[in-house]
């Protein structure tokens, strides 16, 4: 992913108004997993938020990013490359599911977004359930691992663990193969 793609993401993550800790943590990774440092990071950080800083509302900072989108989506050279056009998809909502609250304006941003690169909506919706199903496995896990008991967490936590691996293989058969 190019910092174009990151710009777009900062800004989904700030739609809320803020970037928490934790999200701005995880788009941290992702940015250093893609071989950015922290230099790069700071970049996009700073960039992005000086295009939503004349933002009055919350309505106007979604209408700020929803026409960044919008220019994302016709300024895009890569539209006919569904690989990186999903791999976007797939960080915008599991990033949207990060915070256990996927809101109905990170829904539309990201609607919006597969929309313009002529991504289905069924599978969209099909990555948001599996997303879903991601974030609940993890809750079951933190949950088992606040346990002590050893015998039956450990069992339980295992089969959750190849459960999660399992959603994990979807999700790439779907960006690569739709």
């Amino acid at each position: 992913m190019n910092k174009q793609d990151f710009c777009l993401i900062y800004l989904f993550l700030a739609l809320g108004g803020r970037v928490t800790v934790r999200e701005h943590n995880l788009f941290s990774s992702i940015m250093k997993h893609e071989g950015y440092d922290d230099a790069d990071i700071k970049e996009v950080g700073r960039n992005t938020m000086s295009i939503i800083a004349s933002a009055y509302s919350d309505n106007d900072r979604e209408t700020i990013i929803r026409h960044q989108f919008e220019k994302y989506s016709q300024d895009n050279t890569k539209k006919g490359n569904t690989v990186h056009n999903r791999t976007v998809l797939w960080t915008l909502i599991n990033l949207g599911f990060s915070d256990s609250s996927y809101s109905k304006a990170e829904q539309r941003l990201v609607h919006l977004f597969a929309k313009n690169m002529n991504l289905g909506k069924s599978y969209v919706l099909e990555m948001e359930d599996t997303a879903k199903s991601l974030l609940s496995v993890q809750q079951e896990k933190e949950f088992l691992d606040s346990l002590e008991q050893s015998g039956k967490r450990n069992k339980i936590y295992t089969e959750l663990e190849l459960t999660q691996k399992s959603l994990h293989k979807q999700i790439s058969t779907l960006v690569q193969l739709g």
